[in-house]
């Protein structure tokens, strides 16, 4: 008997996905029906562009702060930062600090830091330490430096906090350990005066050498002072002199200058940019694959070095910066009295970025052979960074 052969079962072809016309729709329709979550998303669809169509900013924003006004934390954070940096709205600095607080008030801890140091260290808003304490308080747990340096503060100081030495010195430490300048000064100020903890000069001279890195004025200043009293290190008054210098290039620091006219005998500094350097001076470069036996110059080892120099934080937001730094030679080659002389915008991290250019080059390669015609002179470097 025949056989009939059956037919193949045909192959059922999988089913087709929305298109991205089709998801927008959905989710417009999901939006105007006030969902919260969905307001966002929409949001960030439009400025993005997420579904083929074409970027819109300005209605994004309006579905981000549609969100933000219906409690979701996220919009709220991100409307929050659009103030702060002008990102499809107008700058406002007000709103930027009502929507980072409602933000906070829900858990955001980036919110929480940016409200304590809002309400304690702006220039531009009136100090709340009541207010800033409980977000500090916070933030200050979860490891935020600036927070702890606040927290440092209030303890110190009894601001809307009982005074408690111990708990000072100890949040103080925390922000310091992290960097963090004012703390770092601050810290350097106790062991200096010897109020809070016990006087040591070498350590206050050590902090107030990491603050210097970080910009801070003051710092420059106590350690200007210490140089050329000889407290916790011989006494140096040209290297306290190179500092007065530094802050005297502000024409509002007029102690600066009135100690510089006080002494008119101080020996003067030479202060090279990078192109005074010659070519000719190598390196072995210890961030190429093989810093064995890889060599180029010093031109070329900073520009090596500044690929990677962009700040994350900056290139997120689209934050063009510039920061400028000097350091002084030593006899080995090596970098000491380094100080941030410029930065901006703060807070991006733009200074610590050419700092870290500045370590490498005062620790890269076999200097021995140069590093004499350069003892006691200063390198001067700058830098710009811009989004592409």
């Amino acid at each position: 008997m025949a056989i009939t052969a059956q037919p193949a079962a045909a192959k059922l072809a999988p089913p087709k996905g929305p298109t991205p016309k089709e998801q927008l729709k959905t989710l417009t329709a999901k939006a105007e029906s006030g969902d919260a979550q969905a307001q966002y998303d929409l949001g960030v669809a439009f400025i993005e562009g997420r579904y083929e169509q074409k970027p819109n900013p300005d209605t994004g924003m309006s579905w981000v702060a549609k969100s933000a006004e219906a409690g979701n934390a996220t919009a709220q954070y991100d409307l929050a930062v659009a103030y702060r940096l002008g990102h499809g709205v107008k700058p406002d600095a007000a709103q930027a600090l009502t929507w980072y607080q409602k933000a906070a008030d829900q858990g955001r801890d980036e919110a929480r830091t940016f409200v304590c140091n809002a309400y304690t260290q702006s220039l531009t808003v009136k100090p709340d330490w009541p207010k800033a304490l409980p977000y500090c308080q916070t933030a200050a747990e979860k490891g935020d430096p600036g927070a702890q340096y606040a927290m440092g503060m209030a303890y110190a100081e009894g601001r809307g906090i009982a005074p408690d030495n111990a708990l000072a010195i100890a949040d103080l430490k925390k922000a310091a350990d992290q960097g963090h300048a004012a703390a770092l000064t601050e810290l350097g100020q106790i062991y200096l005066i010897g109020d809070l903890a016990p006087q040591d000069y070498t350590e206050s001279l050590h902090l107030f050498k990491k603050a210097s890195r970080r910009g801070d004025r003051q710092a420059v200043q106590l350690l200007a002072h210490q140089y050329e009293a000889g407290m916790g290190t011989p006494a140096d008054v040209g290297r306290a002199a190179r500092l007065y210098r530094i802050l005297a290039r502000d024409d509002s620091d007029t102690a600066a200058k009135d100690w510089l006219k006080a002494h008119p005998d101080a020996p003067d500094d030479t202060v090279l940019d990078l192109n005074k350097i010659p070519r000719d001076i190598m390196f072995f470069a210890t961030e190429t694959n093989d810093p064995r036996f890889q060599t180029m110059d010093i031109h070329g080892y900073y520009d090596q070095l500044s690929v990677s120099a962009y700040p994350v934080d900056a290139q997120n937001d689209k934050v063009s910066g510039r920061a400028s730094a000097e350091c002084r030679f030593t006899a080995s080659g090596d970098f000491d009295d380094c100080v941030l002389t410029e930065e901006d915008p703060k807070d991006y991290g733009f200074g610590v970025s050419l700092m870290r250019i500045m370590d490498r080059l005062g620790t890269s390669g076999n200097k021995t052979d140069w590093a004499k015609q350069y003892d006691g002179k200063s390198l001067r470097l700058s830098m710009r960074w811009k989004p592409e």
